[in-house]
């Protein structure tokens, strides 16, 4: 038998079938043709990407920004990695200093509340406020005047009616002396410890100054009676304190973008 096998097609688009051809077998027996089968076998035509070839002294940006892009990656783990070690490093000062945002906040609600009777207090013992011992800070609520002393509680310093302030207590450092001289002459907003103003119209501002580390320098958290305002334009609220002075280095991050 002899075969004859016929293709007919018409191209389409890419990726999508042509038309069906049609292959018809037939074969000759006796000088005579006849049509056996007729098959629909669908085709696609051939898609492909021609490769563009590469140009002499021409250079792909490509790999060069992956791997600026994994170098930029690394550095920027590395930094955050040094940032966290540095605050859990320092974590044990910042605590410490959690002792002065309370009481400081503590005596500008009091003064606050003697400044709405209309009687504020420039000593200590006119607060009423009676602080835990063992505080690191020294507390200054006007100018001149002695600082109440602190010793133990099996020997309790006679209390000073005249007294404008508290004085750390000496067990955590003995040499440590800390005085008006050391509360920064202009506060936040401009104002000073004490009464800013005729009172009882005037801003009182309370001070704790006290040192957390191991440096000669201290640290400084006040409160206003009313509220102020920072130099970045933030609002400090009545009675919020605020940290006048950084007595803790700032990470490497902070001091990049400050």
């Amino acid at each position: 038998m002899m075969l004859e096998t016929r293709t007919r097609t018409r191209l389409r688009e890419c990726g999508r079938p042509r038309t069906s051809p049609t292959l018809e077998v037939s074969g000759a027996e006796h000088h005579s043709s006849r049509k056996l089968h007729q098959i629909h076998l669908p085709t696609f035509k051939a898609c492909g990407t021609r490769k563009l070839a590469r140009r002499p002294g021409v250079y792909s940006l490509e790999p060069m920004l992956r791997v600026f892009a994994v170098v930029l990656g690394c550095a920027a783990l590395v930094a955050v990695g040094v940032e966290a070690w540095h605050d859990f490093v320092w974590f044990g000062a910042r605590s410490k200093r959690a002792e002065a945002v309370r009481n400081v906040g503590q005596l500008c609600h009091a003064q606050r509340t003697l400044l709405a009777a209309g009687r504020p207090s420039s000593t200590w013992r006119g607060l009423g406020i009676e602080l835990e011992h063992r505080n690191r800070y020294a507390y200054f609520i006007a100018h001149g005047g002695a600082l109440e002393l602190r010793t133990d509680d099996r020997r309790p310093a006679p209390p000073n009616p005249d007294a404008t302030g508290l004085q750390a207590d000496p067990s955590f450092d003995p040499h440590l002396v800390v005085s008006e001289r050391d509360v920064p002459s202009s506060l936040l907003g401009g104002l000073q410890l004490g009464a800013n103003g005729a009172c009882p119209a005037c801003t009182w501002v309370m001070v704790a100054v006290g040192n957390i580390d191991v440096d000669p320098a201290f640290d400084v958290v006040s409160a206003s009676t009313a509220p102020r305002v920072t130099p970045a334009g933030k609002t400090v609220e009545a009675c919020e304190p605020f940290v006048e002075r950084d007595d803790l280095p700032p990470g490497p991050l902070r001091q990049l973008f400050r």
